[in-house]
């Protein structure tokens, strides 16, 4: 997973899908990106990368934007549906 500050949603997804496509084999592209609207640091300025794991990519749990890399090669939202077909194998990565 990637996750992006996005303070004004504005992030273009398509063009992030290039430039991910550009710079990284097929193997290293993440397979979800998450749009964060703040990032919460320590008192030494390093990033709370722990709170992210533990959240995992759960749109039930998550108010970010989410996506995940669909089988089209695209990045795509991850909806409460979505989520649920992935967790039941209906959907593949």
């Amino acid at each position: 997973m990637a996750a992006i500050l996005d303070i004004n949603k504005s992030l273009d997804v398509t063009a992030v899908s290039e430039g991910i496509k550009k710079a990284l084999p097929s193997y290293a592209r993440p397979l979800f990106i998450r749009c964060l609207r703040e990032v919460e640091m320590t008192g030494t300025y390093k990033l709370k990368k722990l709170d992210l794991q533990k959240e995992g990519f759960d749109p039930n749990v998550i108010q970010d934007r989410l996506y995940y890399l669909s089988s089209k090669g695209v990045y795509e939202e991850l909806t409460p549906e979505v989520y649920k077909d992935l967790v039941q194998g209906n959907i593949r990565l």
